[in-house]
């Protein structure tokens, strides 16, 4: 009789949301940073994810609370109220778990609409209607919850031995992570049609898209918390051994609730990042090869003694326009960042970012001239 004894809350329980709501805190401020420092505005889809944020916030503390109340791992309060309070918080966490699924779906697809709706009524159209219908499913999803005991949500778990439902408690609990898996595979398609006519390498569609992809992890938590649901409907309803665990797949739903709403919190906004990621990347890459490539090119004019040949009509590497070196006068020549066929491509990535692209021309300048002083002192 040893488990009846043990707490719905486990020490995962706890830690989960607290390791990876601090986490999705900190990417969707890093969200709000990169848009007020690069006064690009904050959109409507910055907002959703905030709201989405929220909600998880709210469902954590729920369970937190809950927690310090029943104990965590062994209860120590009586039984009976540990599962009344744990199956409450649980059911007022349903509630905002529709606020966090929904509008980060929206979010998503608004920041899609932004980056590649441009030019493209028939991509708009695909985004508006697939808004609608995730929010028909938001809505519907709220008010079957709702609705879903008589004579109010709560009074279905006043009497855990014989809760009154409306409809089927099971079907509905399934069907809501198995639409969301489904509208999260069908947001993660949208992307390819504008990538596919991206003019750039394999490689970097491909870097590309993982960027757009990380949320199909997102499928992932929504496939295993089904998994779980499973297994506690079966446990639950079996009731042949006393002494097993009633609350061991229902602890693991919660935790890969909590996964599924963060995770899906940080994989919308890590594509809002990138463009400021990718190009101090970009930077740090072609600081390096400029510095080697400046010290191969005076290496190579030590040894020919052919000083009279312009930089600027040497082949490869970093090219330089002026009439030679003027670091006693001050001057700094004009510094081009990589070759053609580089500048083309990264044309062709920041013209589809549009207002979100990171313009960092002037930092990468900077950066590569003040390394280029350094080789041309030494």
């Amino acid at each position: 009789m040893e488990e009846y004894l043990k707490s719905p809350i486990s020490k995962t329980l706890v830690v989960v949301p607290a390791v990876f709501e601090g986490l999705a805190t900190v990417f969707v401020a890093l969200r709000f940073y990169l848009r007020l420092k690069l006064k690009q505005g904050v959109k409507w889809d910055d907002w959703l994810a905030l709201l989405s944020l929220i909600a998880s916030w709210g469902y954590a503390i729920g369970i937190f609370t809950v927690a310090s109340q029943i104990g965590i791992d062994t209860v120590k309060v009586d039984p009976f109220v540990a599962a009344q309070k744990f199956v409450e918080a649980v059911a007022i966490g349903s509630f905002l778990l529709i606020f966090v699924v929904a509008p980060i779906k929206i979010s998503v697809l608004l920041f899609y609409k932004r980056i590649f709706g441009t030019g493209s009524p028939k991509f708009n159209l695909c985004v508006w209607v697939a808004i609608g219908i995730v929010s028909a499913w938001g809505l519907a999803s709220f008010v079957a919850q709702l609705l879903i005991a008589d004579p109010v949500p709560l009074s279905a778990w006043n009497d855990l031995a014989n809760p009154k439902y409306r409809f089927d408690y099971f079907k509905f609990g399934l069907s809501v992570p198995v639409l969301s898996i489904i509208f999260d595979g069908i947001i993660l398609l949208f992307p390819l049609p504008s990538l596919r006519k991206l003019q750039l390498p394999l490689q970097r569609k491909l870097q590309v898209l993982g960027i757009f992809w990380l949320g199909a992890f997102c499928l992932v938590t929504g496939g295993v918390r089904i998994h779980f649901w499973y297994k506690n409907a079966e446990l639950v309803t079996d009731s042949s051994d006393v002494n097993v665990n009633k609350w061991q797949y229902d602890t693991l739903v919660q935790v890969w609730v909590f996964l599924e709403m963060t995770v899906s919190i940080i994989a919308a906004c890590l594509p809002t990042l990138a463009p400021i990621v990718t190009s101090r990347v970009y930077s740090r890459i072609t600081e390096k090869l400029y510095s080697l490539s400046s010290l191969l090119r005076r290496s190579e004019t030590r040894n020919t003694k052919d000083i009279s040949e312009p930089s600027s009509k040497r082949s490869g590497g970093f090219q330089r326009f002026g009439s030679g070196d003027k670091f006693g006068s001050g001057e700094i020549p004009v510094v081009r960042q990589g070759c053609l066929e580089d500048e083309h491509a990264w044309s062709d990535v920041h013209s589809h970012h549009y207002d979100d692209r990171f313009d960092g021309t002037d930092i990468e300048l900077a950066q590569v001239k003040a390394d280029y002083t350094t080789v041309g002192m030494k």
